[in-house]
């Protein structure tokens, strides 16, 4: 009798039978390992009757659905009545057609599944943390499920992006603050090369924004590390089963269905020869800025803001109302890279709660519904004057992964003078490949 249900199941419906017991006991015992999303029990089990079997399993996977199959109809008013635990009760004498009724009742938005059935045999897990630590503790956690495997890990975004598109794991944990590719951009990627992949971000951050943009992804899951070791494996099992999972501790979180649409983002690059042509291209873009009703932060030195200051002047703008009406913000870049740099190089949990925290609260004082930030930059070349040309380049990069955060537009601008050489050539290369457009002059 087992062997016919299961193969009706794989044969005749969307799902996989992933075991089978022959005892009460047994199901128990399987219940607890492989969580199954639906059980079918046999009222007549031996070793333990199938009202208690269905009572145990109730409790301890009480996600699960459960049907009872029983033989008359007389055992079946009287089950239908005494068992709580059962979803619903199917007489054998009806056949499989009314157990295949039964089974679409009871889960009629379950994903089908294809290849390795999930939770049928193996689940493979790609992790993704740039602290090796982490990958450990998410290693110790999946030591309580025997059939959860870590196939792969990766310690950058890029590498994730690589092995998810080369292993097609079932699984994504994922980080957000990752090296050389955000964890929110690497999983629009994966979305696109590993669709069947379902992703899970297991990050620090807990910022309400930063949890919309993770799962505007197409993520299903977001644990905060702080619940990780109670609520991974409870995050893990519902986004297998298609369902989303968000930490208990992100309050006000609440899943929108239509997004609006994001505008473009600029990130631009100025190589400027001197500095008439770097004042005329900052004017430019913060005059822009401001007469388009939208905010303007300048993080630059002492004297390139005191420059702008009087060009803006200049130009007829009443910059004293803009600065005393919070719409334009000038900041000095030393200072300001002082509050986000570690071991002289960015941190992305300093680096968001400072420049994010800055994105955000500016574009509360635009003038419109839906104002950006214009923002003029000079961290990345202050780093790379400074002859700290990896962190200019993670600067950039980090500047990214805000972009898929919040909307602003950003023109950064370095001093060609301060490129020689071979070796600048490609650093050159490598700060243009980070940016949306790159003018020289």
């Amino acid at each position: 009798m087992r062997g016919a249900i299961c193969n009706f199941i794989d044969r005749a419906t969307p799902f996989k039978a992933c075991c089978e017991a022959g005892n009460g006991e047994a199901a128990v015992a399987k219940a607890r390992e492989r969580a199954p999303d639906l059980v079918i029990v046999d009222l007549s089990l031996p070793m333990l009757y199938g009202v208690e079997t269905a009572s145990a399993l109730h409790s301890m996977v009480p996600s699960a659905k459960i049907i009872g199959l029983a033989m008359f109809a007389g055992e079946y008013r009287r089950t239908q009545l005494a068992a709580a635990g059962f979803h619903m009760i199917v007489s054998k004498s009806e056949g499989l057609a009314k157990l295949a009724e039964a089974i679409k009742v009871l889960l009629p938005h379950a994903e089908p599944q294809t290849g390795e059935a999930l939770l049928l045999s193996s689940i493979r897990i790609l992790v993704v943390d740039d602290f090796e630590n982490w990958r450990r503790q998410v290693h110790s956690l999946l030591q309580a499920r025997q059939a959860w495997h870590v196939i792969a890990e990766a310690s950058d975004g890029s590498e994730a992006v690589q092995k998810a598109e080369e292993l097609k794991p079932d699984l994504i944990v994922l980080d957000i603050g990752l090296p050389k590719l955000s964890g929110i951009e690497a999983a629009r990627r994966i979305r696109q090369r590993s669709p069947s992949s379902k992703i899970i971000f297991l990050s620090q951050n807990g910022d309400l924004d930063v949890v919309r943009a993770a799962l505007d992804t197409g993520a299903l899951g977001y644990v905060r590390k702080t619940d990780g070791r109670r609520e991974l494996l409870p995050a893990m099992d519902a986004v297998l089963r298609g369902k989303q999972f968000v930490s208990s501790s992100i309050k006000g979180y609440k899943p929108v269905r239509v997004l609006a649409m994001k505008a473009p983002h600029r990130h631009e690059v100025l190589f400027y020869p001197d500095d008439a042509v770097f004042l005329d291209s900052c004017t430019r873009f913060i005059k822009a800025a401001l007469g388009a009703g939208d905010v303007a932060a300048v993080v630059a030195t002492e004297s390139h803001r005191d420059s702008l200051f009087e060009r803006l002047k200049a130009e007829g703008l009443d910059v004293d109302e803009e600065i005393k009406h919070g719409r334009y913000i000038s900041l000095d870049v030393a200072k300001t890279l002082s509050t986000f740099m570690v071991n002289d190089m960015p941190d992305w949990e300093r680096f968001f709660e400072v420049v994010g925290g800055l994105v955000r609260g500016a574009a509360k004082a635009g003038k419109g519904a839906h104002s950006r930030v214009a923002m003029w930059g000079e961290c990345g070349p202050l780093l790379w004057a400074e002859g700290k040309v990896d962190a200019a380049i993670r600067l950039e990069q980090l500047l990214n992964q805000l972009a898929t955060i919040y909307e602003f537009d950003l023109l950064c601008a370095y001093a060609l003078s301060s490129f020689h050489g071979e070796e600048d050539e490609r650093v050159f290369q490598s700060i243009s490949a980070e940016h949306s457009a790159v003018y020289s002059q």
